[in-house]
């Protein structure tokens, strides 16, 4: 091991093997402004990195994960503060660099939770962004934001995944139809409405999309494509299906019981 210069609490290595990321680390991305800022002026010693002993030789990085990465490739040497106990990370990190809904995925995917990774795999198949993808993954309506509160405190699990299912499917075809919004969060959130309506048809509906698709335009809301969706399913037919209504209705009863 290198020698470890010692101020009070404070110390630097170029040992980078001294040290180790927290299993919770989110994905590293988004360095290049804080590499040119460290290529410039270095490390700065007064934003070590946190660490905690981690019941061996290694030291277990709980905060400055982004500052450790680009100094190690730059050849810096490392300041840092080895903490009495191991705060959260999610509570560490969250002071200076706020987390997303895909950063919590991603890290807890990373740490081996299965729930997570279920989530993290349905996103990378339909390209669905990860708000909607927790939703239905927990047997909701995209729509709902509750599921993501849940992956934030660990406490996410896998529901029903039937709409999630129908969902891909629908997206998918969609997509091979060239509906280039087919993957937008509204939409999705639109179409997994419908799919708590009794009444309304995947195969019609898919059919639908490829005798119309020129019909299939981007719209703003989550109310604009359920109407879109309800203009082009009922497109060509005798019996009407008032499905943005239905929709809301059903969504009305889930909300009450």
């Amino acid at each position: 091991m290198s020698e470890i210069r010692v101020k009070p609490t404070l110390r630097s290595t170029k040992d980078y093997n001294l040290f180790e990321p927290h299993p919770y680390n989110r994905e590293i991305s988004r360095t290049k402004v804080l590499e040119r800022s460290m290529r410039k002026f270095g490390f700065d010693n007064g934003l070590p990195i946190r660490c905690v002993r981690n019941g061996s030789d290694k030291l277990k990085i709980t905060h400055g994960h982004h500052r450790f990465h680009v100094a190690r490739s730059l050849g810096l040497p490392i300041w840092f503060i080895v903490a009495s106990e191991d705060i959260p990370l999610f509570e560490s990190e969250a002071s200076t660099h706020a987390w997303n809904v895909k950063d919590y995925t991603v890290a807890r995917a990373r740490a081996g939770e299965q729930s997570a990774e279920t989530v993290l795999q349905y996103h990378q198949q339909t390209g669905i962004p990860i708000g909607p993808c927790i939703s239905l993954i927990g047997g909701e309506s995209a729509s709902s934001g509750n599921m993501g509160i849940g992956m934030k405190h660990g406490k996410f699990k896998v529901g029903d995944t039937k709409r999630a299912d129908q969902i891909a499917v629908i997206v998918k075809h969609c997509v091979d139809c060239g509906v280039d919004f087919a993957r937008n969060s509204l939409f999705v959130k639109a179409l997994s409405k419908c799919l708590f309506v009794e009444e309304f048809d995947i195969d019609l509906f898919m059919h639908k999309v490829s005798t119309h698709k020129a019909v299939m335009e981007k719209r703003r809301g989550v109310d604009d494509y359920m109407d879109l969706i309800e203009f082009v399913y009922n497109r060509q037919s005798q019996v009407k299906i008032p499905l943005r209504f239905l929709a809301n209705q059903a969504a009305e009863r889930r909300q009450h019981g």
